[in-house]
């Protein structure tokens, strides 16, 4: 009935889900058979769930892209001051140096996404191309 259709079937040798018609040869080179169970065949029902699956993966990976992360396990002077400027554009006032000029900044992710990110050093306000 299905003769010409086609069906997913797990390669092996790919370690992927493939798209083969039921008229496809076998590795022996054989016919397959007609009647087969459903080894390896994905269920219409399963394709909903991977939809799913798919759809959260995508929306929760654009969520979490964007992020800067203050690590707190650090001590207090290598902890930054993350806010928002008036536009949105992340901005991280950066910690004073020490005595040897350096300053020490700890993150436990610090991601920028297309706005940008605006790293001030100074120690008050400053004006910004981002914000």
């Amino acid at each position: 009935m299905n003769r010409q259709r086609y069906q997913l079937v797990f390669n092996r040798h790919r370690g992927m889900l493939m798209a083969v018609a039921e008229t496809a040869s076998a590795i022996s080179g054989q016919k397959l058979p007609t009647a087969r169970g459903g080894a390896g065949v994905v269920a219409p029902a399963s394709w909903k769930f991977c939809t799913l699956v798919l759809a959260l993966a995508l929306t929760w990976q654009s969520v979490a892209h964007a992020q800067i992360l203050v690590d707190r396990n650090a001590p207090r002077e290598e902890q930054p001051m993350v806010l928002k400027a008036a536009n949105g554009v992340p901005v991280v006032n950066i910690r004073q140096p020490n005595a040897k000029g350096l300053s020490v900044n700890s993150y436990r992710r610090f991601d920028v996404d297309g706005q940008g990110v605006i790293l001030n050093n100074a120690g008050g306000a400053s004006k910004s191309e981002l914000g």
